[in-house]
């Protein structure tokens, strides 16, 4: 049976987010054969409002480093790392759209891969990195029984944390933000205190970015900046010769490759 809050987030993704019109095409993409159900009705939903998915599931290490995957990255010769997919590029310039569902079985996976090796293929498939950024885009997670592990939960009760955080009323959200914002921008300094932490960030005169879930043309960059679902956060950049203190972080930060 389809779980309707797939059905719901599949529409927020397509609706919400990249706003998509009748007969815009649609780069969909996956890692994992666990993130089928919200990779399914993400197409269907496509395929509903007249738009055309272009799917691609599990190995692909030419879109990106986004879809690295072991096999590639383990065995592929130097020459192969430096090799750019002009198919893979041609494909993604004929897409409007841009919608990617994380959910690797194994997020460490790519753990034992020299990094010179990772920092190689993504130099080579940066042009077509490029060319998705100028697309409307949105990345979403499927709350996989691998990410409830990281999360040390279990994996029904990650799944409704996951669920509750992304199909909220993001209008109203947006709102709420939207008054963060004036009040954030009014401000000088800003100061973080907690346990071990006093930290001071310089931030007058500084601009505020709301995150709403949904994709948005920034004509400064002259690129769209895409929705990561679930969203919400408002960011600005730092006054660079101001930050000082000190600063404890409680939880531990974890990649699928080391830094």
């Amino acid at each position: 049976m389809v779980d309707p809050r797939d059905t719901r987030l599949a529409d927020l993704l397509v609706n919400y987010s990249i706003g998509l019109k009748k007969g815009e095409n649609v780069y969909l993409l996956t890692d994992s054969v666990d993130t089928l159900p919200l990779f399914l009705e993400v197409y269907k939903k496509i395929i509903q409002d007249g738009g055309n998915p272009f799917s691609h599931i599990l190995l692909d290490p030419h879109v990106s480093y986004e879809a690295l995957d072991y096999t590639f990255m383990k065995h592929a010769s130097e020459e192969q790392l430096k090799q750019l997919s002009e198919l893979k590029l041609k494909e993604m310039q004929a897409m409007h759209a841009y919608i990617r569902i994380g959910g690797p079985a194994n997020k460490y996976d790519l753990a034992g891969i020299d990094q010179e090796r990772i920092a190689l293929r993504k130099r080579t498939t940066k042009p077509i990195l490029d060319e998705r950024l100028r697309k409307k885009w949105a990345v979403t997670r499927y709350p996989t029984s691998s990410m409830a592990q990281t999360a040390n939960m279990s994996t029904e009760d990650f799944a409704t944390f996951f669920y509750n955080a992304c199909l909220i009323d993001w209008s109203e959200q947006e709102k709420i933000q939207e008054k963060l914002r004036k009040i954030l921008e009014k401000g000088k300094v800003m100061r973080i205190l907690g346990e071990d932490t006093d930290l001071h960030i310089g931030i007058e005169s500084r601009k505020f970015k709301k995150c709403i879930a949904k994709c948005q043309f920034n004509p400064d960059l002259g690129r769209f900046e895409g929705a990561n679902i679930p969203d919400g956060e408002i960011y600005t950049g730092p006054i660079e010769d101001f930050t000082h203190g000190y600063i404890k972080y409680t939880y531990p930060y974890t990649e699928g490759v080391k830094k």
